[in-house]
């Protein structure tokens, strides 16, 4: 009965251990794709710009993806009511309508701007 018990409470305090281990190497591993700000200025002037915080994860698949980000950017402007054809968006023009920011961490949206083109 004493090893049983001394088994347990080393298993329960190594488990702990791994765990808070597991943790502070994802807080390091993922700190460059946490907070990061998506803002939206909508294409009309009846609604005011805003802002939401972004999910480490899903930046970590934009980064990774150009058909993550893409799809991203679709899923944004139907959220918008703007229909979009297919294609290659460029991300890094700050003058563009989508722009992504790095320093900033920051994904732009400016639908005032879009091109005729671009529109379905």
């Amino acid at each position: 009965m004493e090893n049983l018990a001394s088994f347990v409470i080393v298993t329960v305090f190594l488990g702990g251990a791994m765990e808070a281990v597991r943790r502070i190497w994802d807080r390091i591993s993922n700190r460059r794709y946490r907070d990061w700000t998506l803002t939206v200025i909508p294409e009309n002037d009846t609604r005011r710009e805003y802002s939401n915080r972004l999910l480490w994860d899903e930046v970590r698949k934009f980064e990774k993806s150009p058909f993550e980000n893409r799809k991203f950017i679709q899923s944004v402007c139907t959220s918008e009511n703007v229909r979009i054809k297919a294609g290659e968006i460029s991300v890094d023009d700050p003058n563009g309508w989508v722009f992504r920011d790095d320093k900033s961490k920051t994904y732009r949206f400016n639908f005032k701007i879009i091109p005729p083109g671009v529109r379905k």
